[in-house]
């Protein structure tokens, strides 16, 4: 059958300018754009926007739409609405929704998974224009064999179990890091167990060793009042700054042959990246720990590279010189009020170069203070890595099976029974 055969409904989104804007004011209301399903963007994440009650009506998502992006760079990228939602989409996206009794709305998105259909976006958005763009037409045209609604009911559930595990892996991160968010900040931002001991309290939830590395007083400091005996730093004195520079074009490649190359942010994951593509000519490489930062618009989103990489001209990658990566991610991320200064509006293209960055400043602590926050902190990053690693392979796995499951060619009880 055609997907047009199985699906009752498709539209693209609420325009992006003119009807459903980005505003900075929380209206209650989220918008849905490319770059939040390319990020895989939780939507705590998505920014909010200003509609009319009808264009709220005609544009929101609700559960089993499938999404999908018609133009720019991650045309294709699709994204699968468990629930009913506060939010609309853009007009960078298309909606689609399947007649239900012919084919189960998450069978229908897992066929968007498969190579087969990948490759047919392919043949249907790169012509001879240079901004890739989708027809809704052309896209509903893909011819595939769909088996009955009993099949798919089996076949969404092996895959959906894998998917669960994931999401928990996910939900198990998330909690990790603002764990660890939560003690940098009481720590190095609002310095909480300074202030307690200023007035003669016991910092909350911490030990005499640990209480002991924090003064009870401030000083006056350019950047206002800070703990005493700590010092202003710039992040050039603390750290090692190398920006990105792009190798030539002719050099990448998606063969795994040569370094994985990283030109920006496009294929950031929530703390580390995932390998698209790759470069037999490296010309500036950095090694694994390392913070890399989006340099370009827009600047400020952090992730830590899993390897020794190759980074293009969208990123920089900084490695703290005594303080460790844990601790230079937080740090980092402590920033971003500072980093939003280069994405404001009147920037026709937001960017920071290497002498802004090197020179932000910041309250430094001394260095035993960092090494007990890394005490506390790295094991909840390893953990962390663990779970990212073993969603890696879940997803690997599941990339195997569905496949062979949507074809057939895996009978589902020998799916089961592996």
């Amino acid at each position: 059958m055609k997907l047009s055969e199985v699906v009752f409904k498709v539209n693209t989104g609420a325009d992006a300018i003119k009807r459903a804007p980005i505003v900075e004011k929380d209206t209650g209301v989220k918008c849905l754009r490319i770059g939040d399903i390319s990020q895989k963007k939780k939507i705590t994440q998505w920014g909010f926007t200003k509609v009319t009650p009808d264009v709220f009506e005609k544009f929101q998502l609700k559960a089993g739409d499938i999404i999908i992006a018609r133009t720019g760079n991650t045309i294709g990228v699709n994204f699968f609405i468990e629930q009913d939602m506060p939010s609309v989409f853009n007009n960078g996206l298309i909606r689609i929704k399947v007649d239900k009794t012919k084919i189960l709305p998450r069978f229908f998105y897992y066929l968007m998974q498969t190579v087969q259909f990948k490759n047919h976006i392919l043949s249907i958005c790169f012509g001879t224009s240079t901004q890739p763009n989708m027809q809704i037409d052309d896209l509903l045209f893909y011819e595939v064999d769909i088996p009955k609604l009993e099949t798919q009911v089996k076949v969404v559930s092996i895959l959906k179990k894998i998917d669960d595990k994931i999401e928990l892996n996910n939900q198990i991160n998330e909690t990790l890091e603002s764990m660890a968010k939560a003690i940098f900040k009481e720590w190095f931002i609002d310095f909480g167990p300074v202030k307690a001991k200023a007035e003669g309290k016991k910092p909350f939830g911490m030990d005499d060793e640990t209480a002991a590395l924090f003064p009870d007083r401030f000083e006056e400091s350019e950047l206002g009042l800070i703990p005493s005996g700590w010092s202003i730093n710039t992040i050039g004195e603390s750290c090692d700054v190398l920006m990105g520079q792009s190798p030539p074009g002719i050099t990448y490649n998606e063969n795994r042959d040569g370094v994985v190359f990283y030109q920006g942010r496009a294929e950031f994951g929530d703390r580390f990246p995932t390998a698209r593509l790759y470069c037999t000519a490296p010309t500036r490489q950095v090694k694994k720990g390392t913070i890399l930062l989006s340099v370009r618009a827009p600047v400020g989103d952090l992730n830590i590279a899993t390897e020794e990489i190759c980074i293009g001209r969208g990123l920089a990658g900084l490695l703290h010189k005594v303080g460790g990566a844990t601790y230079t991610y937080y740090l980092l991320s402590s920033f971003k009020g500072k980093f939003d200064m280069y994405n404001g509006e009147g920037t026709v293209f937001g960017s920071i170069n290497k002498d802004t960055l090197a020179n932000i400043k910041y309250a430094s602590p001394p260095l035993d203070l960092m090494k007990k926050f890394l005490e506390i902190t790295e094991p909840l990053d390893e953990q962390y890595l663990a779970n990212f690693c073993e969603t890696n392979l879940l997803i690997q796995a599941r990339d195997l099976l569905l496949p062979k499951l949507i074809s057939g060619e895996l009978q589902l009880n020998e799916a089961i029974s592996d």
